[in-house]
């Protein structure tokens, strides 16, 4: 299988570079998901200030201290 890169616009693909087949073939087009985005926060939270990437660095560090205390577990050091 071979990924050829192409712009969707107006219900035609444009490939960004020519395919070595001659011969037509079926394809499979695959469209990236919509990121969803949040437009409007209500509550107590409105007026709250949202860093990202404190929470993205929160989130690995936490993944990484649980990754590691499944290992210690599964080595018997809790038992």
């Amino acid at each position: 299988m071979n990924a050829i890169h192409g712009i969707y616009h107006n219900g035609m693909i444009e490939l960004s570079e020519r395919p070595s087949l001659t011969k037509p073939v079926e394809v499979l087009v695959i469209f990236p998901e919509q990121q969803k985005i949040v437009k409007k926060v209500g509550g107590l939270c409105k007026d709250a200030v949202i860093d990202y990437d404190a929470m993205e660095d929160e989130l690995r560090q936490l993944s990484q201290q649980t990754a590691a205390h499944i290992l210690r577990e599964m080595d018997g050091e809790y038992e």
